[in-house]
């Protein structure tokens, strides 16, 4: 296996650049607060493969409910206690994106549904995204729309003034004085509120697990899941996770609470693992998918009960959701390199035409990153959903970005256009790299030549975007990079659909209404389409043909 390259290499290109001014390189690199040198690839070897399979530690519900109190006190005492209301973030969160926000813009009063009554507000729309018994899935998905767009374009609209990033102050004063990013800097302190506020949404009330039990008995009755351990992924130190979790395995059922193992895999002694199965069996291939959500919120365990168990269930084969650090506290090449790692553990024990490399919106970054890197093996197959490949700041300028900004779909476009304000793009891209990182193309693997593809020529690829994305333009462009760099490239278009519609709607809708007992039109539901359209690529994927597209997933007449 190739040898990698030190972290500062990986990410500015060369072994020559200068140390970051003002502070320790591992604190600026790795968003840690000593002096550690970098690790080498000598320093950290790849683990055994007993220690890799390994099953992780999952935190209790007590103690998630104990990380919540601290998520409390994060979003609502920063950067002031409630009594400062203007100078408390979460207050300026529920002021303007529901009294604020709809004072400007006027009321919208839902038709059509008898929760109506109790949704005027955006805090309540939520209650229209729950209404499986009146309303059709694309319903409640505008609706669900609606809601992402109160909450992240009107609800933060005056938090930058709280939290200053670049381009609105220069980076230096930004990350007071020093080239960012480097953990408590204003960006950084910005996505540890909006981390805070996703922990304990999804934390509370233990909803992972429940909602992963709710799957069990529905879209997933052959699959089963458990925690991996610290080999695998990564988290920070906000996470509402133990320190030995770093994501989650999901495989089928019928293996118990013993996960199958790819052939050859030995432990430390070189003994075989017990768990190994035949070449070409179920668990000699695995989904090795890097989640979303702007490096900035949400865990893996978020993404089980979302889409893992659903995929797991489909292909019948393994699916690994990894962990990384999110930016309130682990900034750039960290989450890259501790990803590249686990990658060449999964190529070393499953061989690189086993493993789909895959991704969602900053996953698909991350996961386009990772085999662009120097050394790194072409994967069996690469899908890239929504993904955000173009983290410099001229990248806002692009005709998408104006012609699809939230503040284009409240009154005159009722749960249209998309979510993603682009000052938060802004303010969440500059939390994860410094600006000269931003440019290079293991930040924005989007400006990758045709040199840094070349390698992935002949490689399967999957890229899907929707049609009202903020990102459209960067994500179709890639789709055309890949294509002219040699790889065979398949896409989807999903109409009007915002970004990461296929993980943000097609799970949370399908799964918590009633699609699962084959109620409402889910092939006429683009979330849904864009998923039996990745599936049915994927079974085009050789090893990967046992994969099932849901029949009532698929379009009539398709």
């Amino acid at each position: 296996m190739a040898k990698r390259a030190p972290a500062y290499e990986l990410i500015r290109g060369r072994d020559d650049a200068p140390p970051l001014p003002s502070a320790p390189a591992y604190e600026l690199i790795r968003g840690r607060d000593d002096d550690a040198p970098l690790p080498s690839a000598d320093d950290d070897p790849l683990p055994s493969a007993d220690e890799f399979f390994a099953t992780g530690t999952d935190d209790t519900c007590c103690e998630a409910g104990a990380a919540c109190c601290f998520d409390v006190y994060r979003f609502c005492c920063v950067p002031r206690p409630w009594c400062c209301p203007r100078q408390n973030a979460f207050c300026w969160l529920l002021y303007n994106g529901c009294a604020g926000a709809s004072a400007r813009d006027g009321f919208i009063w839902p038709v059509g549904c008898p929760c109506g009554l109790c949704t005027c507000c955006f805090p309540l729309k939520i209650f229209d995204v729950a209404c499986c018994c009146c309303r059709t899935p694309q319903e409640r998905c505008d609706s669900f729309r609606y809601v992402g767009q109160r909450v992240l374009h009107s609800g933060i609209a005056e938090i930058p003034a709280l939290y200053p990033f670049p381009p609105a102050a220069s980076e230096r004063e930004a990350y007071d004085g020093r080239a960012g990013p480097w953990y408590g800097a204003h960006p950084n302190r910005f996505v540890s509120f909006l981390e805070a506020l996703g922990d304990f949404l999804t934390s509370c009330a233990c909803l992972a697990p429940l909602c992963a039990r709710f799957n069990a008995a529905t879209v997933a009755p052959t699959t089963t899941w458990r925690p991996a351990n610290r080999h695998v992924g990564r988290h920070d130190r906000q996470m509402n996770d133990n320190k030995n979790f770093g994501g989650v395995w999901i495989y089928p059922s019928r293996y118990g609470g013993a996960m199958p193992t790819p052939p050859g895999a030995r432990d430390a002694r070189g003994e075989p693992l017990p768990t190994n199965c035949a070449p070409g069996d179920v668990g000699s291939r695995v989904i090795f998918w890097a989640h979303g959500s702007a490096f900035a919120v949400t865990q893996a365990k978020d993404f089980l009960w979302l889409f893992g168990q659903m995929l797991a269930e489909q292909t019948g084969e393994v699916v690994l959701l990894g962990e990384y650090g999110l930016t309130s506290s682990t900034v750039a090449p960290a989450q890259l390199e501790g990803w590249s790692r686990t990658y060449a553990a999964l190529c070393e024990f499953y061989g690189a035409a086993n493993v789909v490399v895959a991704g969602d919106s900053a996953g698909g970054n991350l996961a386009l990153a990772t085999v662009l890197r120097d050394g790194a093996a072409a994967p069996g197959a690469l899908a890239l959903l929504s993904p955000w490949v173009d983290l410099r700041d001229g990248a806002v300028d692009a005709p998408s970005v104006a012609a699809n900004a939230p503040e284009r779909g409240a009154l005159p476009r009722y749960g249209r256009a998309d979510y993603l304000p682009p000052q938060g793009v802004l303010a969440t891209a500059a939390s994860y790299a410094n600006e000269a990182d931003r440019s290079t193309a293991l930040v924005s693997p989007g400006v990758a030549s045709a040199a840094d593809l070349a390698p992935l020529a002949g490689t399967r690829a999957f890229v899907t975007w929707g049609t009202d994305e903020v990102l459209r333009d960067q994500q179709a462009a890639v789709a055309a990079k890949l294509a002219a760099a040699g790889l065979d490239v398949a896409t989807y278009v999903a109409a009007a659909m915002p970004h990461d519609a296929a993980v943000a709607a097609a799970g949370l809708i399908y799964a918590t209404g009633l699609g699962f007992a084959g109620l409402g039109d889910y092939g006429a539901f683009e979330p849904t389409r864009v998923w039996a359209e990745f599936l049915g690529w994927l079974a085009t994927v050789p090893g990967w043909e046992a994969t099932r597209v849901p029949p009532r997933w698929v379009a009539k007449g398709k």
